[in-house]
């Protein structure tokens, strides 16, 4: 299963505001530096990554903007000479170089076909942006080829409420079905269970939870699970 990124809301923010950070913090999305100074370029909510230090301004945009160290899920679109070009959802195709993968050498790397599904981390933003299939930790964490199983888009907004904590969208679906999946921040769910047709109630679920407060949540998911049972049965 792929590891959850928590990000800490902290708090509204509004264009052309400034705020407090700690050492040797990096600055994503709907931040820029104005004389040296982190500033606010559009509305939205302030979050923050403990573990790498990392802010953002969270705005649900249904255009994806990369960000450095943001998690993906992508698909493969075309192999051009050393490298993949990956559609993340964003302004233009993302490149994945042919040996961005955990352990991979020229003579052994991965041999991806167009419309393969990837899990990624953003690694640079500028002009075309860079994903990479390694770890910061340089351990695997889920990154890699996506084999098999679901893929479907679901708003930025979802994508990070059910990566966060205290979201028990997962666990409540972990309840009726083994599943494997993948959340990209970028708006894309991997998902893969023992059959496909769980392969499609489990977005089902997802989708259905969209808007649904945490306590409602167990409720809807069993809903959606017993709407399905006559095609189960």
């Amino acid at each position: 299963m792929a590891t959850k990124v928590a990000f800490t809301s902290i708090k509204t923010v509004f264009p052309g505001d400034t705020f407090e950070y700690v050492q040797g913090a990096r600055f994503g999305d709907g931040i820029i530096k104005r004389n040296g100074v982190p500033t606010v370029s559009r509305a939205g909510i302030l979050k923050y990554q403990q573990q790498t230090k990392y802010y953002h301004v969270f705005s649900d945009l249904k255009k994806y903007h990369p960000s450095v160290e943001d998690v993906c899920v992508g698909k493969i679109v075309k192999r051009v000479k050393d490298k993949y070009l990956v559609d993340i959802g964003s302004y233009c195709y993302a490149e994945l170089d042919f040996l961005a993968f955990e352990n991979a050498t020229k003579k052994s790397k991965p041999n991806l076909l167009d419309g393969d599904y990837v899990y990624c981390r953003v690694v640079s933003k500028e002009n075309v942006p860079q994903v990479v299939c390694v770890s910061q930790r340089k351990m695997e964490d889920g990154f890699g080829e996506l084999q098999g199983g679901w893929a479907f888009s679901v708003p930025q907004s979802m994508c990070r409420r059910i990566m966060g904590d205290g979201c028990c969208v997962l666990t409540c679906i972990g309840e009726y079905t083994p599943f494997e999946i993948a959340v990209g921040i970028n708006g894309m769910v991997w998902v893969r269970t023992p059959n496909v047709l769980n392969d499609v109630i489990v977005e089902s679920c997802i989708v259905q939870c969209l808007g649904v407060v945490e306590k409602n949540v167990p409720g809807t998911i069993k809903l959606v699970w017993e709407s399905w049972k006559p095609v189960l049965n």
